[in-house]
């Protein structure tokens, strides 16, 4: 089974068939994958498919923060030679962001000014292909922007937000971003929970969450501020969840002070992957078979295996 990022076993997704997942392999390729390099802690999701004039498409999507820097790959054990290695974003992909607030206490006033204050930072570092949504939530779900909105519209929305709210139904509301962000269109999918973790639902879990998350594609990423050290414990909730699906995690000081990385690039993992074209022999690949893959990453090396399916033969 899948236990987070801390696998070197990747997840894969084959197009139009359910996601699998990868065997890991003993076999490396071309120059980086010589040099010693650990494998990587994080997992990759790829996306394998045929292209006319026998390319196979592979897109890569690295989870857990590291860079993609070289794919590879054989066919029933024979290199394909790469014709092209592009990084994310290509030509008209978009990333959508979806912010969720814990407002269910009005006693964390200040920490939910602070949570609007690190937004509007977070803000400032979007770029033209990202779009953004913004949500509270408490027993309750509440869309004050929808995905797929500017980062305009969002920032100009922190202004209204105030804690009302008192029972936290924590899991079913990540669970209800992750479906709204799951249906708009893009290429990459995330929610941004801020939160202390205090979770009060009864009919819900951390494991729907997380399955959720894994089949709408929706990574969720984690902003842990603990109400008291004695309760920071419950920011584990949060951890998992962002662990799980293959986001991050970030915990806030006691001052409710997040890590500058988490504000200066905020976005900049969930982007990290590319697509790889490759080409196949006319007519010796049309049977398909196995496909292995090497992608290497600022982590050090991925090795997967998806098999590639023969293409129809004429009646």
């Amino acid at each position: 089974a899948f236990s987070g990022p801390s696998m070197i076993v990747p997840l894969m997704r084959l197009s139009g068939l359910a996601a699998v997942f990868a065997a890991a392999l003993a076999w490396a390729v071309s120059a980086w994958a010589q040099q010693g390099i650990p494998a990587a802690k994080g997992p990759a999701l790829i996306d394998v498919a045929r292209e006319s004039g026998n390319r196979v498409r592979v897109e890569v999507q690295l989870l857990g923060g590291a860079k993609l820097e070289e794919v590879a790959a054989k066919l029933n054990g024979n290199p394909l030679q790469r014709q092209s290695l592009e990084a994310f974003p290509w030509l008209d992909a978009t990333s959508s962001i979806f912010f969720l607030i814990d407002t269910s206490d009005p006693a964390r006033q200040a920490v939910i000014d602070k949570n609007l204050q690190q937004i509007g930072e977070m803000l400032k570092a979007a770029k033209p292909h990202q779009r953004f949504g913004l949500a509270i939530f408490d027993s309750d779900l509440i869309v004050k922007v929808p995905p797929g909105s500017s980062a305009t519209e969002v920032a100009a929305a922190l202004k209204d937000i105030k804690a009302v709210g008192k029972t936290t139904e924590l899991y079913r509301s990540v669970m209800s971003a992750i479906t709204r962000v799951g249906i708009v269109p893009a290429a990459r999918k995330a929610v941004f929970v801020f939160s202390d973790g205090l979770a009060e639902d009864t009919a819900y879990k951390s494991e729907d969450v997380i399955a959720a998350g894994r089949a709408a594609e929706v990574m969720v990423y984690g902003f842990g501020y603990a109400r008291t050290p004695a309760q920071s414990v419950a920011l584990q909730n949060i951890r998992r969840l962002a662990e799980d699906t293959g986001g991050r995690y970030f915990s806030a000081d006691a001052q409710n002070n997040l890590p500058a990385e988490a504000l200066r690039e905020p976005f900049t993992a969930m982007d990290a992957g590319g697509i790889a074209r490759f080409q196949m022999t006319p007519g010796a690949d049309q049977d398909g078979g196995l496909l292995q893959v090497a992608v290497g990453t600022s982590a050090g090396l991925i090795e997967l295996q998806v098999t590639l399916p023969a293409l129809p033969r004429p009646p």
